[in-house]
């Protein structure tokens, strides 16, 4: 697949601070949502917790980064603007950034159906036709992705959320792609040289090899993990 876009269109001039990004949210966090005792996840950065936006009573997912632990600030600023420029009903969605002394807060979709992963694991297999439908979703985001000139290098069924969780049969649910999870550093401009984050045991050889994945190599990755 052909790729027009240039890294210019997420990082523009100087590095920044992440208050100075137009998506950041000047305003405290707690003024506009109400954080849950749920907590959803924890990675090497930081937490995730459930949290309602108290002018519409929406659930949302908020990561939590602790400041002295983030990543690059280079790095971090441009996988927040690439997450924030991508719409697509197979992808998560970031819906706002904050940031105190202590943490950067990113508001994301709430997947309440859980890792694709582990419903797999739950049901034992797959039959054809629902492994055709769900590789047809993990495909239309990465097709997403890449036509925005974007590369995610870690893709894996543990990085694929199911949005509905009251959903009784998984032929029934949406499957999102997580931008990034846990690890930054998974999202690319096709032009960027960068270290590979993808996970071994899913690497197709061409990744090995490369700095930064094609897209024959991605789709390979897809097929090494369907395969399992």
């Amino acid at each position: 697949m052909a790729c027009s876009l240039s890294l210019s269109k997420f990082c523009q001039g100087k590095v920044r601070l992440l208050r100075a990004l137009p998506e950041s949210n000047s305003g405290r966090i707690r003024q506009y949502y109400a954080f849950q005792t749920d907590r959803l996840g924890t990675g090497s950065f930081g937490t995730v917790c459930k949290a309602v936006r108290k002018s519409t009573g929406v659930e949302y997912a908020i990561k939590m980064i602790f400041r002295k632990q983030s990543p690059d600030t280079e790095v971090l600023n441009r996988e927040i603007r690439i997450m924030k420029s991508l719409d697509h009903p197979n992808i998560l969605k970031l819906i706002d950034v904050f940031e105190d002394h202590r943490f950067i807060y990113l508001v994301m979709e709430l997947c309440s159906g859980g890792e694709l992963l582990d419903r797999i694991i739950t049901l034992g297999h797959l039959t054809e036709a629902l492994a055709s439908s769900l590789m047809a979703q993990i495909l239309r985001a990465i097709c997403y992705v890449h036509a925005q000139g974007v590369a995610h290098r870690d893709l894996k069924l543990d990085n694929f959320l199911i949005a509905d969780g009251d959903a009784t049969q998984l032929e029934d649910s949406t499957v999102k792609l997580v931008p990034w999870f846990g690890d930054f550093g998974s999202l690319q401009s096709f032009i960027v040289q960068a270290r590979v984050c993808q996970n071994i045991g899913v690497m197709p050889s061409e990744s090995k090899a490369q700095a930064v994945p094609k897209t024959p190599a991605v789709f390979g990755g897809l097929g090494l993990e369907q395969g399992k």
